[in-house]
């Protein structure tokens, strides 16, 4: 297993700057569609945009450091990589992973073209996520969907597979293993080590754990991702 990887909260401090304009487009949305107070308005930006900041520099990490230098034995990237949210809900991490992938392009940072789909079964919530589509001009499909019945009406298999605490272990790894066909994060929990050894079978029949995470949240809350690999044979 790979060691644990820390992530320096001044890289992301610098990202939320560069990018707070749009980002508070999306996030002052998010708050008025909810009716949720102003007062409520920094710990919750932490949760959710900070969050998902994070996951995004995570991604272009894998992009810049990894995929690139790698040919994964043998897979024709094309240049390009499918990303879906699972359960994208309001759009987190979803719709700031595209906000920043939109401005990383424009500035010649990232090297891959990123199709991000975003997938939600809630109607109020996908015309939220269409709105804001229309408002910051986000290159996204969008789909109005359960998951499950997605992937029996279009069996795609996406490079990065991403869920925002939708699935619990080890219904996640039923979903993941039908999406990936390389990456797949697994988000959030704080008894990670002791879920990873419970379901240590399950996982290891269609993934390999490549990268652990944890990075700090609303002062002293870590969280974790575990950047799971699908097994080549499977993929």
């Amino acid at each position: 297993m790979d060691p644990l990887h820390k992530i320096d909260k001044n890289t992301i401090i610098q990202i939320e700057k560069e990018n707070y304009y749009y980002l508070n487009i999306f996030f002052q949305n998010y708050l008025n569609i909810n009716n949720i107070e102003q007062e409520k308005y920094q710990k919750l930006y932490n949760t959710l945009v900070i969050d998902s900041i994070y996951q995004f520099y995570i991604i272009f990490n894998l992009i810049e450091n990894d995929i690139k230098n790698n040919n994964f034995k043998g897979k024709d990237l094309n240049n390009t990589l499918n990303l879906v949210d699972i359960g994208t809900g309001f759009g987190f991490p979803g719709i700031i992973i595209s906000i920043l992938y939109k401005n990383y392009k424009l500035k010649n940072l990232i090297t891959y073209n990123l199709k991000i789909h975003l997938i939600e079964s809630n109607q109020k919530k996908t015309n939220f996520l269409n709105n804001i589509k229309k408002e910051l001009n986000l290159g996204i499909e969008i789909i109005n969907m359960d998951c499950k019945e997605y992937i029996k009406k279009e069996p795609k298999k996406f490079e990065l597979v991403i869920s925002r605490a939708v699935f619990k272990m080890p219904n996640i790894i039923d979903i993941y293993k039908k999406y990936s066909n390389l990456f797949s994060f697994w988000l959030y929990s704080k008894n990670y080590k002791e879920l990873l050894k419970k379901y240590e079978n399950k996982i290891n029949q269609y993934f390999e754990i490549y990268k652990i995470y944890e990075y700090e949240i609303n002062d002293n809350n870590y969280y974790t991702i575990v950047l799971l690999r699908k097994h080549n044979d499977l993929s």
